[in-house]
């Protein structure tokens, strides 16, 4: 390969080592800016409810035969309090006028700032490619410039896989987190209907209905299941152990329903709960280690 290609190849490398570096300058700016954008929004909406309750207020004075008008006219003072709550009313439309306006101010630039981001990103298209390029072409013969370059591309080429890595598994441990929300609700259904078949004098349409519930509830699982395993392997990525997936077997099932008494319905009762348990320890071990991956995350941003 001629000097010229390593030249093209170095210029290509600082180029997007640049963007690269300014992609995350503007990502960090726009995480400064969220919490100041979700006060703003929460700012705004309180003082819209309050501009809210101060025009009611005005309005049911101004109303020609409202209890409220009618009391202010019995006690006297009409005028006086109209005005007063006018007042009221004003400031409270000024302040969310001025409220807003942060607001738009505020989103004006998280906008700008995100356009700029997708621009930035656009522009480094090949990043990965180029790094691995220069850290295998730096030992040739004349890539002398490669050489200099070599160590900081093979640092970036990490970095960029080790993100990777870690929204993977971020995004992993969501799906598990959600598929195990959604079965430990389905189970909640089931609960409800074997306390009912226990207590509350349920016979076998009653059983059928639970193991419905429980049957929804395994099938569930076992979609929570296979998220925890894809989770464990994006965890073993980022080399962080794997978790426990729940599971709930169909047990008493038959005997439950065709042979109805209360030793059995305590049986399904006590599985049920067993895997309401075990569902439990999964969500609190996800939650545990998704804090831990934002954390890795957070140290890398």
């Amino acid at each position: 390969m001629g000097t010229d290609a390593y030249e093209t190849i170095a210029r290509r490398f600082d180029d997007l080592t640049a963007a690269r570096a300014e992609q995350q300058r503007l990502g960090a700016r726009r995480a400064h800016l969220a919490p100041q954008l979700a006060e703003a929004r929460g700012e705004v909406e309180r003082l819209s409810a309050q501009h809210d309750k101060e025009a009611g207020d005005v309005h049911r004075l101004e109303g020609g035969a409202s209890p409220t008008r009618v009391w202010a006219a019995m006690r006297g003072g009409l005028q006086d309090q109209l005005a007063k709550e006018r007042a009221e009313a004003e400031a409270a439309r000024f302040n969310l006028a001025r409220a807003e306006e942060v607001l738009r101010r505020l989103e004006r630039e998280d906008q700008q700032l995100a356009a700029e981001e997708a621009r930035v990103v656009g522009a480094q298209e090949g990043y990965e490619v180029t790094l691995a390029e220069v850290h295998r072409l730096a030992q040739e013969p004349g890539a002398g410039m490669l050489r200099e370059r070599a160590a900081e591309a093979g640092r970036q080429l990490e970095d960029l896989r080790w993100r990777r890595e870690l929204e993977e598994a971020l995004a992993a441990g969501r799906e598990a987190r959600a598929a195990l929300a959604e079965a430990r609700r389905r189970l909640g259904g089931a609960k409800a209907w074997s306390v009912y078949d226990t207590f509350g004098g349920g016979g076998m349409f009653s059983s059928m209905l639970k193991h419905d519930q429980l049957d929804k509830a395994t099938a569930l699982l076992d979609k929570a299941a296979a998220a925890m395993q894809r989770f464990s392997r994006e965890l073993a990525d980022v080399e962080l152990p794997g978790l426990d997936a729940p599971m709930v077997d169909d047990m008493s099932r038959g005997l439950d329903i065709w042979f109805d008494n209360f030793v059995t319905d305590i049986m399904v009762s006590q599985r049920i709960a067993q895997a309401d348990s075990q569902v439990a320890e999964a969500q609190a071990a996800v939650e545990e280690t998704m804090t831990t991956l934002e954390g890795l995350r957070a140290k890398l941003t």
